[in-house]
């Protein structure tokens, strides 16, 4: 299908987009009611507490149970991130830049997918939630192309004014390290794909578990993207406030 739906392409869609949506739809069902691992230095983590989800268009539909991090498990994972950092860091422009491409081709092949966990659990109709999943896709297209085309924002600059030694100067855009991402729970992927530096985010429903998988590309680097569930006010606390984490970003704040 030729068709690319985005907030601005929604409205009239041809048939075939309704169509591969309540396929998306029926697939994501087929999976409602599953406990979910956190996802923690590259491995799947059982929690040693869950919670209930269910779903706001009908609280008898489970959407699963999600694991409830602790303070160890936020530490496990922001020191996982820090190990992988001087790995990202040195892997050079080309090396990121292609991995962000690959994890935008599979944020692409799995749209409606996402879509549809985006619809039983936060109660979005199906073309908003498809606006949504494919910003993910542009978002990662998007910086890809703009650090490429920049040359990795790494430029030469006018010498110093002096007659007696010669300073060259260079602009350099320096690697800044751990992010951790809270996402809100209405645009629960946009606002994690967004910050694209982010390998500690949080986000909530069924695409918790399914946006660790979003994120394997950039596991072939050693690049540790973490997903820990913080249900509440004190483990939020615990990731802005952590030591590792000097500048914890909540989307609406960036």
């Amino acid at each position: 299908m030729s068709f690319r739906l985005t907030y601005a392409t929604m409205f009239n869609p041809p048939e075939e987009m309704h169509e591969r949506f309540e396929k998306a739809l029926a697939t994501m069902r087929s999976r409602l009611g599953k406990t979910h691992p956190m996802h923690i230095d590259g491995k799947d983590v059982p929690a040693g507490a869950t919670e209930e989800r269910r779903s706001p268009i009908d609280n008898q539909i489970l959407i699963g149970r999600f694991p409830s991090a602790s303070a160890q498990e936020v530490d496990a994972a922001l020191a996982a991130a820090q190990r992988a950092f001087p790995g990202w860091r040195d892997a050079g422009m080309e090396k990121r830049v292609a991995l962000m491409r690959k994890v935008a081709r599979i944020l692409e092949e799995r749209v409606y997918e996402i879509a549809a966990a985006l619809v039983l659990e936060v109660g979005k109709n199906r073309l908003e939630a498809l606006g949504e999943a494919q910003e993910c896709v542009d978002f990662f297209d998007v910086y890809a192309e703009d650090f490429e085309s920049h040359k990795g924002y790494e430029f030469e600059l006018p010498n110093d004014p002096s007659n007696v030694f010669v300073s060259r100067n260079r602009s350099v855009m320096r690697p800044y390290g751990v992010w951790a991402v809270i996402a809100p729970f209405n645009f629960p992927i946009a606002l994690a794909a967004g910050p694209v530096a982010a390998f500690q985010f949080r986000v909530k429903g069924i695409d918790e578990h399914e946006a660790a998988r979003l994120a394997q590309p950039l596991q072939e680097h050693e690049s540790r993207m973490s997903l820990v569930r913080v249900p509440g006010s004190g483990v939020d606390a615990e990731v802005a406030e952590h030591a590792d984490t000097p500048d914890a970003q909540h989307p609406f704040l960036a």
